[in-house]
């Protein structure tokens, strides 16, 4: 990773490494270190994704903390995506 998240270099190197079949991303808001994915490193580690077929988990469950996020996953490569979130954490205070 970097500042603005998965490198997709190196997951593309990883996948022909170690031959990847499942990838776990929390582009929003990362934990514990905050990072949000840009919406061009969001679309430059779909092509990644697309390339090893890999079935990602995307955990958005701090993501209904932000009025604007960007793009999920999920929304750009829906058929490669399970998209998990938490109740919880969309339920604040007024």
């Amino acid at each position: 990773m970097d500042s603005d998240g998965i490198i997709p270099d190196k997951l593309d190197e990883y996948c022909q490494r170690f031959q990847a079949k499942v990838l776990y991303a929390i582009p929003t808001l990362q934990n514990p270190s905050v990072i949000i994915s840009s919406e061009s490193r969001r679309q430059e580690l779909v092509e990644v994704i697309k390339k090893h077929q890999l079935l990602v988990i995307e955990d958005e469950a701090q993501s209904s903390l932000m009025a604007n996020r960007p793009t999920p996953l999920v929304n750009l490569i829906p058929e490669q995506v399970i998209h998990i979130s938490s109740c919880s954490k969309s339920f604040l205070k007024p």
